[in-house]
């Protein structure tokens, strides 16, 4: 009997591990202490640009920003995404987002500025929480 048993990158397994995601959870921690922080708040008015948003960190960061009091555009890659972070949360902007095309790339920052100049808001932070993995595992 032949098994398959697939080498995985060592950077790979530290990303699997829970050591990975207590820092991932830390870093984020500490990105939202900021913002939230008085010393350091922003104006009501303030616009934040999320991509990356239709799971996980991403789409926690959304909410919690919105909640907040934040305009949040809420970067995702399918019109089904959109819809379920519009059905949750009517006050995200969802966009189409996917930052390995740089045609989606360019469409989305001209409607963030588009929707900037005709509320008269103000993007004050981006959050760069999209990807793109290319040869992440090595399963040779």
């Amino acid at each position: 009997m032949i098994t398959s048993n697939p080498v995985i990158n060592p950077a790979a397994k530290f990303l699997l591990s829970g050591a990975a995601w207590l820092a991932i959870g830390a870093v984020v921690r500490s990105c939202t202490s900021f913002l939230f922080s008085k010393r350091y708040r922003v104006h009501k008015a303030g616009a934040i640009l999320i991509s990356g948003t239709s799971s996980g960190i991403g789409r926690h960061a959304a909410l919690s920003l919105d909640s907040a009091g934040y305009t949040v555009y809420a970067g995702v890659r399918k019109e089904a995404d959109a819809k379920s972070l519009t059905n949750e949360r009517s006050s995200l902007k969802p966009i189409i987002l996917d930052v390995s095309d740089s045609e989606s790339v360019n469409n989305a920052a001209e409607n963030v500025k588009n929707d900037l100049k005709r509320t008269g808001g103000k993007l004050v932070a981006i959050i760069n929480n999209a990807g793109v993995s290319k040869g992440f595992l090595n399963q040779s």
